[in-house]
């Protein structure tokens, strides 16, 4: 399994069931929260690392919105650490296609970014991202799936995890997208029900 043998996966469960036990079952409330700053800031050195490097101004626009996202990368790919959360670019650099949606994901992410030698990952993105950021990245998305399933390089590079990529767009991202821009303009995830932001 590469980067991600069945004693690394094991681990990983096991600190993201003491993640729970600490921070509650609803993942999301504690990921898109105060809390989730201060976790990051209490790893040292990997949380700090990802904290406090600046990669806003290379920001690759295959990102998806969100408190994780990447700059200039190298290219040895080690984004399989968190293959649910990274894919690689037509120049083999990585990129965070859908944010963390538990525990797991939360950790397997972290060490992407860790073990990635350029300090390409950063974890400021609620710093960064704002509602009308958010709204002018979504109408990038009907091109960027055009220009998605017609790249041979990324199709060469990614195999089949791309259609991840390109399904995630189709499928659940725009009220993940909606979500997150109600937690930009709220300060909170929202709950079921609750009247979300539009995108268009």
């Amino acid at each position: 399994m590469s980067f991600r043998e069945q004693s690394y996966i094991d681990e990983q469960l096991r600190e993201a069931s003491l993640l729970e036990a600490r921070f509650g079952a609803d993942f999301n409330a504690f990921f898109y929260s105060p809390q989730f700053h201060q976790y990051m800031l209490s790893l040292t050195p990997a949380g700090v690392t990802l904290m406090n490097s600046d990669n806003w101004g290379d920001l690759s626009v295959y990102n998806f919105p969100g408190p994780f996202y990447t700059g200039e990368t190298d290219t040895c790919g080690t984004g399989i650490y968190a293959m649910d959360n990274v894919l690689f670019d037509e120049n083999y650099q990585e990129f965070v296609f859908r944010q963390p949606a538990s525990y797991f994901e939360l950790l397997c992410l972290i060490d992407a970014g860790y073990v990635e030698v350029r300090d390409g990952y950063s974890a400021d993105g609620n710093q960064r991202w704002t509602y009308e950021r958010c709204r002018s990245w979504w109408l990038t998305v009907p091109s960027l799936l055009d220009w998605l399933s017609k790249d041979e390089g990324m199709k060469n590079i990614n195999g089949k995890m791309l259609d991840n990529y390109i399904h995630y767009l189709q499928t659940t991202a725009k009220d993940d997208l909606r979500k997150y821009c109600f937690f930009l303009e709220n300060g909170y995830y929202p709950q079921d029900g609750q009247t979300l932001p539009e995108l268009t």
